[in-house]
């Protein structure tokens, strides 16, 4: 077990209290007794803050350690065997779990032992008998164990035998009576439409990570970028956006990001966030930041030369200095 290092803090929202990490639990394994949730989390939204939040407060009140148990791969992608698009990476994730108060997280490997394990023996080997859990807390719509035989009710039959509560939470629903999810989220990113899913979110969606050595074409064409490689499979399109920076000088930076591959200066790239300050000159390598996107300007485009691409880098620039100065850097908007 280790805890959140300086290299997980957002550069944000600071983390007050330590964040308890552990991999691939085993029988052996020593846990103080807990008040738990158990999902994947993607995302942190609305919906998500809604259980954490009610969680953190039942485990106050009860003297128990507020625990998540979350699962890698995605279930999902276990069964399919193909990499399920996510919004965001673990080191975002622990970051935004740490700040909604949630002070451990158990994050066990999904294999063929879990996905045969029945709901009971779930229950009895996992949260009883390793996790020492007290209190479980999920959404209404949870189901678990082989075949996703258990839910609500096999959770609350065992908690009278084994001393345990189980708390069921009504998934959160926007204005349109939607429920706010991970996987309605998912497909609002890939459609580019970054100000409705921030909405769904309750927060501006954004990648952190170290800013890395690139090519340095950016520097010589004009536009300078800090570089962050992000996971591949990042739920948001690829494309243009207006984006503000924390991490750098002790303020909110505004800029314009390209997130993709670089289709008019190579093939089969790796996937980048290249962000270009507006207003500051920065030598930021090395340094962890912190991107949020809050507008997209334009998809992703391959240019037949230089020259287009410096025309149209050019008109990205005017339209986020036309954002900002219409917008001005409000964490809201």
């Amino acid at each position: 077990m280790n805890y959140l290092s300086d290299s997980y803090k957002s550069k944000l929202l600071p983390v007050k209290e330590k964040l308890y990490i552990s991999r691939h639990i085993k029988p052996n394994d020593k846990f103080k007794p807990c008040a738990i949730t158990i999902g994947n989390f993607d995302g942190i939204h609305l919906g998500h803050r809604k259980i954490l939040t009610y969680l953190c407060n039942e485990a106050k009140t009860r003297d128990l350690l507020p625990s998540i148990l979350t699962f890698n791969p995605h279930p999902k992608e276990y069964f399919s065997g193909e990499k399920q698009r996510s919004i965001c990476g673990l080191r975002d994730k622990l970051s935004l779990l740490a700040q909604q108060g949630i002070r451990q997280v158990i994050i066990n490997r999904f294999n063929t032992e879990i996905a045969k394990t029945s709901a009971e023996n779930f229950i009895k080997d996992y949260l009883i008998n390793i996790l020492k859990v007290r209190l479980v807390i999920v959404g209404e719509n949870f189901r678990f164990g082989y075949n996703r035989s258990g839910d609500i009710n096999t959770l609350r039959e065992a908690g009278l035998n084994s001393c345990f509560e189980t708390i069921s939470v009504e998934m959160l629903k926007d204005n349109e009576c939607y429920n706010i999810s991970s996987s309605r989220i998912r497909a609002i990113l890939n459609k580019g439409n970054i100000t409705k899913a921030n909405k769904l979110l309750g927060r501006r969606f954004s990648i952190s990570g170290h800013v890395i050595h690139g090519n340095k074409i950016g520097r010589t064409i004009g536009f300078p970028t800090m570089n962050l490689k992000i996971q591949q499979e990042c739920a948001v399109s690829a494309g243009v956006y207006a984006v503000i920076v924390h991490g750098l000088k002790g303020k909110s930076l505004p800029g314009v990001a390209f997130l993709g591959t670089r289709k008019t200066l190579e093939n089969n790239g790796q996937m980048l966030l290249e962000t270009y300050l507006l207003d500051e000159k920065v030598n930021a390598y090395g340094e962890i930041i912190e991107v949020d996107l809050i507008m997209k300007l334009r998809d992703e485009e391959k240019f037949t030369n230089i020259s287009t691409l410096i025309k149209a880098i050019e008109k990205d620039v005017q339209n986020a200095r036309y954002y900002f100065l219409k917008y001005g850097l409000q964490k809201n908007t």
